[in-house]
């Protein structure tokens, strides 16, 4: 099966799509809109002639693209084969409220895809109300490699000092839409009643110097680490030495960092958004109120209470957290998905002609 996959930008995240494909033993043809997916570099083409172009020279059988209001939009403009629209979440989840024109455009994808890829129940929720056929949707959540994330000792509590200490962990990226702050924030309002609460911040973006701003103003430079971009064996260990893995993103689908986390076994609490409901319940992690800083800080203050100690309730929640994981988000079954769901496209396409 020869498979054109189209993006917006090039991430991780398409890395792991395209060795999907391949493992499933597709021919894949990869393009982004801005130019930077594996071996394609900038030109003066617009992306639709790009598409047009990659058409007419490599005739695939199937069409792979995301997100839906803008790569997935031009598609359905050009093509007329079986068509994947893949979401990536905060394309349906934010994005088509952004503007009536993305709204729009999503529309006009949903109808036209033969499949609907979404990764959550929240986004298949928003891809059937803006015109989606239920048997056009196929889940497939962003899951994870859980031979490599699992459960195991971390040498950063050593390596930090704080092998006595309590250690809050946020691996979300430093913009807006992930709410890096509340979680910092949250940490300042709890620090100086409870000493032995430590905060591990991994990862960067623009608001980088901002947060650690933060931190100097109240004199915590002593107990908080920013661990700046880091390589997946120091976010493994970070998950792996935290008594709380916390995400505050305002947006989000099946979060992966929240995935990788419970899958080494971390005690999570996340943001009380749609996307996290499908994963986070009151049997596998903890929840506080979005943007509510008060709400978080006392979920901090509870680690911050433990003083030494195993809180039997956490660890419970941990253990059906990584079952939850190991059953529904196991990523080395996406190639057998990828192929259900080409599969299905050309079936309904063939069906619709």
């Amino acid at each position: 099966m020869r498979v054109l996959y189209l993006t917006r930008t090039w991430t991780g995240h398409d890395d792991r799509f395209l060795r999907a494909w391949q493992d499933a033993g597709a021919d894949v043809v990869t393009r982004a809109a801005d130019g930077s997916a594996p071996g394609q570099g900038p030109g003066r083409a617009s992306f639709g002639e790009v598409v047009t172009h990659e058409i007419g020279e490599n005739r695939p059988d199937l069409i792979h693209a995301g997100p839906v209001t803008d790569v997935a939009y031009t598609v359905a403009g050009l093509w007329d084969g079986p068509m994947i629209a893949g979401s990536w979440g905060f394309d349906l989840m934010d994005e088509v409220d952004q503007s009536e024109t993305q709204r729009d455009h999503a529309a006009e994808v949903m109808r036209r895809a033969d499949v609907v890829l979404v990764d959550n129940d929240g986004p298949a929720r928003r891809a059937v109300e803006l015109g989606a056929a239920a048997g056009a949707l196929v889940q497939l959540p962003w899951g994870v490699d859980l031979a490599y994330f699992s459960p195991g000792c971390s040498n950063l509590r050593s390596t930090l000092g704080w092998d006595d200490k309590r250690i809050v962990v946020s691996t979300r990226r430093h913009e807006a839409i992930y709410r890096v702050d509340v979680i910092v924030r949250a940490f300042v309002k709890v620090a100086n009643e409870y000493q032995d609460l430590r905060l591990l911040v991994v990862g960067g973006g623009s608001l980088s110097s901002d947060l650690w701003a933060v931190v100097e103003r109240v004199g915590l430079v002593n107990r908080v680490v920013f661990m700046g971009e880091s390589n997946t064996e120091i976010v493994r260990d970070a998950y792996r030495a935290a008594d709380l893995y916390v995400s505050a993103s305002a947006v989000d689908g099946t979060s992966v960092s929240l995935l990788e986390a419970m899958a080494c076994g971390a005690p999570v609490c996340v943001s009380a958004i749609e996307g996290n409901s499908q994963w986070i319940t009151e049997a596998s992690g903890l929840k506080f109120v979005l943007d509510d800083i008060d709400d978080l800080a006392r979920r901090l203050a509870d680690v911050g209470k433990m003083d030494g100690g195993i809180d039997v309730r956490s660890e419970r929640r941990a253990q059906e957290a990584l079952r939850m994981v190991q059953k529904f988000a196991d990523w080395s079954r996406s190639p057998a998905q990828l192929i259900f769901a080409a599969e299905l496209a050309i079936e309904r396409h063939g069906s619709a002609s």
